[in-house]
């Protein structure tokens, strides 16, 4: 009677061991595919470092020079080389102190390509096609996987959010399971230890339950920091929750030079000096956009560290009455509740805390990856092992009859 009472399950326990077992399979392949892109996706910076060893330079003790110069050799060496003059130079774009700085530009048939230069001299290297780099194809694919399962982006993109909600949902139920009834040396070590030396099958269960135990609080901060992007309503809860807000605020601030910063200078290099001094530190990468229509202006999006998002700081030159006006608030200014949100990006891809939270990241997806697998095979054995169990039962009756 007592062995009854133990094996009996409240109808809580049920629920979410349902739960848990019927969500993690409808969202285990997704999930499976989405957490294995994550893994390769988080170190696309440094593959890119490796595979691309001609956009290294050697660090020099002075300035980069001028947009403007940029350009001018830019447009010399296109013209002379088999691409022709450009019909149109969209940008420029300044990195490290150890890497090229590049140009993105259009060729006379419309081909969209990256012209690379040596920030110190302005002089220009190499012309890459990035669209059909091997690296940049890989890359492609691996987001393409990971953000809508290479299903077109209106479908894919839904798939992918539900399932992580889906996720969310078992990985918490999961946690709930996990907990042991009671706290002793037998269920502490089955919590917390993995016995590698056990048979497969106890291998496979301790495999599932303990590093799901381990990756769970990064597990949570990965799916709702990339929920936000399937999902409008997502983002604007979480935008809501951190901020009392769901809509961004318009900000402006502008700054008027005075007519004596343009004697003899592009206004080009007087908008690239004066915003780069408006942010009032160093920036590792520059990206300054350039008019290609009649009513566009220049632009120029300054980060502190290349993967620092939050850092963004963005502004827009007004020729008619020769300002810079600043589009975002600056970082410092910020309530709490607005840096956490800005925070997001770096969150979901791991950059927040440079490489040690790549590698965490890293682990934690591949975890991810590995629990939808360790958990259909636990489901699949206790399957095999009930049907085996009601198949002597039934021949044991036949022995019987």
């Amino acid at each position: 009677m007592k062995n009854q009472k133990r094996n009996q399950k409240s109808t809580f326990r049920k629920i979410l061991e349902w739960l848990h077992l019927w969500l993690g399979l409808t969202s285990g392949i997704v999930v499976f595919i989405v957490c294995l892109m994550a893994a390769l996706w988080v170190f696309r910076d440094e593959m890119d470092y490796f595979a691309n060893p001609e956009e290294r330079i050697t660090k020099e003790e002075k300035d980069f020079v001028k947009p403007s110069k940029i350009l001018a050799n830019a447009k010399d060496y296109l013209s002379n080389s088999r691409y022709g003059s450009p019909i149109e130079i969209s940008s420029i774009s300044y990195r490290s102190k150890t890497q090229t700085g590049y140009i993105g530009f259009r060729t006379q048939d419309s081909t969209y390509l990256t012209a690379y230069f040596n920030p110190y001299n302005g002089k220009v290297l190499f012309v890459k096609n990035n669209e059909e780099a091997r690296l940049s194809k890989f890359l492609l694919f691996v987001r393409a996987g990971h953000r809508w399962i290479w299903l077109p982006r209106k479908i894919g993109s839904p798939v992918v959010g539900t399932s992580c909600i889906l996720f969310l949902i078992t990985i918490i139920t999961g946690l709930i399971w996990w907990y042991p009834k009671k706290w002793n040396q037998s269920t502490r070590d089955k919590s917390f230890k993995i016995k590698f030396k056990a048979k497969w099958k106890r291998l496979n269960i301790d495999l599932h339950n303990v590093l799901g135990f381990y990756a769970f609080a990064f597990s949570f901060i990965l799916i709702t920091t990339g929920i936000a992007y399937s999902f409008k309503w997502f983002n604007n809860f979480s935008k809501w929750t951190l901020t009392g807000k769901t809509k961004e605020e318009k900000y402006e601030s502008k700054y008027v030079l005075p007519l004596n910063h343009f004697n003899n200078r592009d206004t080009v290099d007087v908008f690239y000096n004066e915003a780069n001094k408006l942010t009032q530190r160093n920036n590792e990468l520059i990206y300054l956009r350039l008019p290609t229509k009649e009513n566009d202006s220049y632009a120029a999006n300054f980060l502190s560290k290349s993967g620092k998002n939050h850092s963004q700081l963005y502004y827009v030159w007004e020729g008619v009455n020769h300002s810079i006006v600043a589009k975002n608030k600056p970082f410092q200014d910020k309530k709490w509740g607005e840096r956490m949100y800005n925070y997001n990006f770096e969150l979901h891809v791991g950059t927040i805390f440079g490489l040690p939270s790549k590698i965490l990241a890293c682990l934690t997806s591949l975890i991810g990856a590995s629990l939808p697998v360790t958990g259909f095979i636990i489901w699949l054995n206790r399957k095999r092992k009930k049907n085996k169990k009601i198949v002597n039962k039934e021949s044991t009756k036949i022995a019987c009859i």
